[in-house]
């Protein structure tokens, strides 16, 4: 009979104690249910006999919170109900629980809990797995988080994110685990889980149906439509690991438990302290399960806008590829033994070898293993290796085999590898959770790779990836079928915790096609902005043909498009190029065309040092680029480039028009014409590229011994009131040698209106040294060239010329240098020219230095020669490294130019006399005519804007003979003559006139005056010396007097009142009908009679087949009608026609 009665049982003071009596007495020493409750604090203990029954119940606490010290600072309580029985002499136990949480002074959360020890390699797990009680009624839907961790470990709310502490109500799927880990020595702290499930399984043909994923649903294998994809919310109070993980769910699976927490499929995917999101999937057998960490602060890049997924790169110590181009899009965990290298067929062993130092220095890098590869220089693959079967597009085992014998492998990257398109990977195979599975990990975001085919469907990888209340699935799949890929750009399912509905989101997809001789490529992408979305499009086509003689022509065609809906309006543009050897003659030799529009969309023509980045002219030259890869990234990149150079503009538009074309085969060209309009803006731009190759690359295997290439442009702007026309060599550029870079540009500009009016440029190389360029003018490299020798000689030469408002500028330099070590010797050579016209006078200087050495022994030798004219003089500066002198020769004052008079200054400055003040309808004109000599304008009174101008500045200003007060710029004078300002006068008149009577249009019209910008070379100041000559302008001074008066703006005084129409009388505009009697006269016709000479029906037919071809009387009818009888031609067989169909009677 056990010793056990009430008192024994009240007077236990620990669990320990209970469990040595039991074990003892009842013969439960081996039971792990009984050794598990070692976790409690007793506080109390009772017990009910019946017979040879007992009935336990303990009252007892749980330490879950420690301090570092490891003392306990959170506690909860509960009771244990044993209930044992003798059942065939033997008794056996019955375990029942509950623990309470308390999440507010007055409620409780009431959990049912199992318990059970586990010994494992010397080492005992105890676990209690609490589910919520779901029998009794409690008030669960007001606890969110922030209750249940107030009473638990209030510290945990500082690592939840903020949107879920009260967002998140609890549901009836809730369970805790605790977890006690004992040695033989000492035991751990307890560790605590909370599983916190959805009351929602993610199946793919459940609450999520995957038969609604955009573009592949037709394609799902029945392995994937039946299978399921679980999520649930841990939190956890303590770290945990893989290995841990795997205990706890291997007894939640005993328990038959709604929830299991999935022990992850990668040892470097750790549940943390604080909240995670749990995945799980089996899909056809294959298990996997992650974590995603969730953090406070947002992810960085793990989410673009608010629906748009992409993976973040790997951080350091993640899993990295090992294949040509290292990918953080897809890692992929180190080669070992029982993960087989594959290898594309052409690689040779010098590559192998190459890689195996490329795997020890990721090894010394990031700590990523590669001792178990080969280490012999024969590199070759595993048994059991991969090998990708296009035929079945499957995979299958094959025996060893050496590098070269290998024909189709497997491309573990964005997408398959297409036929003859293979790479070297380090591949994982997976198929449990067990097996380590790399993963990437990010802020809020973690990425496992699954890298798996299911029939024509290839699940690359898939992320989890939370963000404010919500969390995004996000599987890479690609579909291979038959000569088709298909990759989807992010795939997300995307679904709120606090309110799950899952949602599909599909930013975008690549598409290509590859059989034979064609080859096509696609790719689409949505973009979310900050208030819109943007759609764009990419496609390639690439195709064999067969030309005259059989020759192979390659036809490719490239074209790119986006749309948009911004502020109520649909934005758009399209741009097409085709490259094709369309003929024409040897000149102009087409090749290609290239054309678009754009709506909505403004057009940003680039400077000329950025056309060959320009899209439009990229495209042309080389396509869209290669969409076999990842097609979001490839078209990211071309949205930057488009936002940058076609943004959204309403009211604004773009035309383009492109000719690629080759000059005698020895030019390459791309013209582009492009047409921009906007409301404030038209503007013509001709943009392109020519490439000189000499000998052209066709003709010879030797290099060129030239390569000019030029960028052009011209461009003709309304808004800036600007024609500009310029060119520039591209660094590509070389003679002789590719060291031996050739530069240089030219450019014309010409300023027809706005606050530069009247100014113009024109340049080939630049300016002056000494000029300072204004901010609008264009910038224009020097024309020379820089050749590299070797390493110690150097040549250099470089020349310009430039003329502007009130000067022209010339001049160059050629300089050769050595240095070897002491050695030095320098050459240069150069002038520099300042010309002026009208005063005519020119400025040179020229000058030309040697000098040379060995060590500290050196010579120098320096000449600069000063000229100036129109009468010569000058003077030159000899510079020796020991002694100078300056000698003058020639006249030395003229260096001044005398001032001109009036007759040379009007023929040289000014146009004719009906040219220099001029009037021109701004606004309102409707039609010009011309009757004889003439001109009539047909104006709209409403909108009339009359506007004058002369070329001449005016100090005053008269309407009749009125003067105005204008209030411009009066201190204008005439240079070229040496009249200041004070000594010119100037006027404007302006009168206007009805039938010769002025008098009444004074009051019908108002004036304002216009301004314009004067070169200060015709009227600017003039800077005289003593002796009265003009000194030289300043290569940086003033280039005009701003704001002086050019004309008025004449507009009505008042708006014109609508007119009157005339009267018109109503008998004008009505219109009688007169009956005329009897107005045809209609004859009686006499009814047919046939002939009796013909009775019977074969006379009939012949007499017909006698007289049908030939009849006077039918061709006197014809005549009479205006007919020639010959146009009407009857043979025997319209006879026949005749007399048989219809019948004759």
């Amino acid at each position: 009979m056990p010793n056990i009665n009430a008192d024994i049982v009240a007077g236990l003071e620990t669990t320990q104690q209970f469990i040595d009596l039991v074990g003892l007495e009842l013969g439960l020493a081996d039971d792990d249910s009984l050794n598990s409750i070692g976790v409690f604090t007793l506080d109390a203990a009772s017990v009910t006999i019946d017979g040879e029954n007992y009935s336990f119940e303990l009252g007892v606490t749980i330490a879950v919170d420690h301090d570092e010290e490891g003392e306990a600072t959170q506690e909860l309580s509960g009771t244990l109900t044993i209930d044992v029985t003798k059942q065939n002499q033997i008794y056996k136990a019955v375990y029942k629980g509950q623990i309470t949480i308390p999440t507010s002074d007055t409620d409780n959360l009431i959990f049912d809990i199992q318990y059970q020890a586990k010994t494992e390699v010397g080492q005992t797990t105890k676990l209690i797995v609490g589910q919520l009680n779901t029998k009794l009624e409690q008030n669960i839907g007001n606890v969110n988080f922030a209750d249940l961790f107030s009473k638990i470990s209030p510290e945990l709310g500082n690592l939840v994110p903020e949107e879920l502490l009260d967002g998140f109500s609890l549901n009836q799927n809730l369970l805790f685990v605790i977890k006690v880990s004992d040695t033989s020595t000492t035991p751990t702290k307890k560790k605590m889980i909370f599983g916190i499930g959805f009351n929602n399984n993610i199946g793919f043909n459940n609450n999520i149906a995957f038969s609604e994923i955009p573009l592949i649903s037709n394609q799902l294998p029945a392995d994937i439509l039946t299978s399921q994809f679980t999520i649930e919310l841990i939190l956890s109070l303590q770290k945990f690991e893989q290995k841990e993980l795997k205990t706890i769910n291997g007894f939640l699976q005993e328990l038959g438990a709604g929830i299991k927490i999935q022990p992850p499929s990668s040892s470097a995917n750790e549940l943390n302290r604080g909240a995670s999101i749990a995945a799980y999937f089996n899909i056809g057998g294959y298990i996997r399960a992650w974590l995603t960490p969730l953090k406070r602060r947002t992810g960085s890049g793990s989410i673009t806008g608010s629906g748009s997924i992409s993976p973040s790169p790997a951080p350091s110590g993640a899993s990295l590829a090992a294949s040509r181009q290292f990918s953080s899009q897809s890692p992929i965990a180190s080669p070992t033994s029982e993960q087989p290298i594959v290898v594309k067929s052409s690689l040779t062993a010098t590559i192998c070898q190459r890689l195996q130092s490329l795997l020890k220095w990721l090894k010394a890098k990031f700590g990523i293993q590669s001792d178990t590869l080969p280490q012999t220089e024969e590199f070759s693959l595993k048994p059991q290796a991969e090998i990708w079967n296009p035929g079945s597009r499957s995979f299958a085992q094959s025996e060893e085999l050496p590098v070269k014998q290998r024909t189709a492998i497997r491309n573990i990257g964005t997408r398959l590898a297409p036929s003859g398109e293979f790479r070297l990977v380090a591949s994982p195979r997976t198929t449990t959770p067990e097996e380590d599975t790399p993963i990437t990990i990010a802020d809020n975001g973690a990425w496992l790779t699954v890298q798996k085919s299911f029939g024509t469907i290839h699940l690359e990888k898939v992320g989890l990836i939370y963000k404010t209340g919500e969390i995004h699935l996000t599987p890479q799949f690609i579909v291979q079928v038959s000569d088709f890929s298909l990759v989807l750009n992010g795939l997300s399912i995307s679904t709120p915790l606090t309110n799950f509905n899952p949602q599909f989101n599909l930013d975008g997809f690549g598409l290509t096609y590859e059989k034979n001789s064609l080859n096509i490529a696609g790719a689409f992408l949505r973009k979310e902005r900050a208030d819109y979305e943007e759609y764009l499009g990419m496609v390639t086509l690439g195709m064999q043909t067969k030309g005259s003689g059989g020759k192979q022509k390659s036809l490719s065609l490239s074209a790119v498009g986006a749309y948009a809906y911004y502020g109520n309006e649909p934005s758009l543009f399209l741009y097409l190029a085709v490259d094709y050897p369309l003929g024409g003659p040897p000149e102009i030799f087409v090749t290609g065309l290239a054309g678009g529009f754009g709506y909505n969309r403004d057009l940003i023509v680039p400077p000329l040092g950025e056309i060959t980045e320009f899209p439009l002219v990229a495209q042309a030259l080389s396509g869209v680029g290669d969409l076999s890869g990842d097609p979001g990234e490839i078209i990211n990149e071309q949205i930057e480039s488009l936002s940058r150079y076609i943004p959204i503009s309403l009211d604004a538009g773009f035309l383009a028009i492109g000719i690629k074309f080759t000059t005698y085969k020895l030019l390459d060209s791309f013209a582009l014409l492009t047409l921009a309009l906007s409301e404030n803006n038209f503007e013509l731009n001709l943009i392109g590229i020519s490439t000189l190759v000499v000998p052209p690359s066709t003709s010879s295997s030797i290099d060129p011994v030239a390569v000019v290439q030029l960028a052009l442009q011209a461009r003709f702007s309304l808004a800036e009131g600007l024609l500009l026309v310029q060119a520039e060599l591209t660094p590509n550029s070389y003679i002789l040698s590719q060291k031996c870079h050739l530069t240089g540009g030219f450019a014309a500009a010409f300023w027809f209106a706005g606050e530069h009016e009247g100014d113009f440029v024109i340049t080939l190389g630049g300016y002056h040294p000494s000029f300072k360029v204004p901010t609008h003018y264009p910038t224009v490299p020097r024309l020379g060239f820089n050749w590299q020798l070797d390493s110690h000689t150097s040549i250099t030469g470089e020349g310009y010329f430039a003329l502007c408002s009130h000067a022209v500028m010339a001049g160059g330099s050629l300089s050769f240098r050595y240095k070897s070590g002491s050695v030095h010797a320098f050459f240069e050579v150069g002038a520099d020219f300042l010309i002026c016209w009208k005063p005519y006078y020119y400025d040179i200087s020229a000058r030309i230095r040697i000098s040379g050495g060995i060590g500290i022994i050196s010579i120098s030798l320096g000449v600069e020669l000063h000229l100036w004219g129109p009468e010569l003089g000058g003077k030159a500066k000899i510079d020796l490294w020991i002694a100078s002198a300056t000698v003058k020769f020639g006249d030395q004052g003229s260096r001044d130019p005398l001032p001109i008079a009036w007759d040379e200054f009007k023929s040289s400055f000014l146009p004719q006399d009906t040219e220099i003040c001029s009037i021109a309808a701004s606004k309102g004109l409707v039609k010009q005519i011309t009757r004889g000599e003439e001109e009539i304008w047909i104006i709209n009174p409403k909108t009339l804007e009359l506007v004058t101008d002369s070329f001449i500045p005016s100090k005053k200003a008269f309407t009749w003979e009125k003067e105005e007060s204008i209030e411009t710029n009066t201190g204008f004078a005439i240079n070229p003559m040496g009249i200041n300002s004070d000594e010119l006068e100037t006027t404007h008149k302006v009168t206007i006139s009805k039938d010769g009577n002025s008098e009444d249009a004074k009051a019908k019209f108002s004036f304002a005056p216009v301004t314009k910008a004067a070169p200060t070379a015709i009227w600017g100041k003039p800077n005289l010396t003593d002796k009265g000559r003009l000194k030289l302008p300043e290569v940086n001074g003033q280039q005009f007097e701003n704001g002086v008066f050019s004309g008025f703006r004449i507009i009505p005084a008042e708006s014109p009142k609508a007119g009157e129409s005339n009267s018109i009388g109503v008998e004008h505009l009505q219109n009688e009908t007169s009956l005329i009697d009897d107005r045809y006269s209609w004859q009686t016709l006499e009814k047919f009679v046939a002939s009796p000479d013909y009775t019977e029906e074969i006379e009939k037919r012949d007499r017909i087949r006698e007289t049908i071809t030939t009849n006077s009387q039918r061709d006197a009818l014809l005549q009479a009608l205006g007919f020639a009888p010959s146009q009407v031609q009857i043979d025997s067989a319209i006879a026949d026609s005749f007399v048989f169909a219809p019948q004759v009677k």
